[in-house]
């Protein structure tokens, strides 16, 4: 969906129909921020779960009784394994997702206005 509206942007480029232009760009635009709502998100989720096990650690388990420190060391492995959020189970959504897709989107633009006559 974001090729072909780059590809009214750069047929249009040339001043015949702005409007075209313009609801392409808006297109992209929107599309990215939608994006930017689903991964950027589930970044801050990866980065706070990651703190999480400090902060367990943190929170003077040794002067507790031997069930709660027990408990403490369950939660503090399981903190320990990398939380994702897949799309469609294609791929992750995150932080570097998102970054890829923006990297792409302005290489398929600039591509495309290269090769155009």
């Amino acid at each position: 969906m974001i090729v072909v509206s780059m590809q009214f942007l750069t047929i249009s480029s040339s001043g015949q129909e702005v409007r075209f232009r313009v609801k392409g760009a808006i297109f992209i635009i929107t599309v990215i921020s939608q994006l930017s709502f689903s991964c950027i998100p589930v970044s801050l989720l990866q980065d706070e779960s990651e703190e999480s096990n400090n902060a367990i650690y943190e929170c003077q388990w040794e002067e507790n009784t031997e069930d709660f420190k027990k408990k403490m060391n369950l939660i503090m492995m399981r903190s320990q394994s990398r939380i994702s959020v897949t799309a469609g189970g294609l791929f992750e959504m995150d932080r570097m997702a998102y970054l890829n897709v923006c990297r792409s989107t302005w290489s398929i633009y600039t591509l495309l206005n290269t090769l155009q006559p």
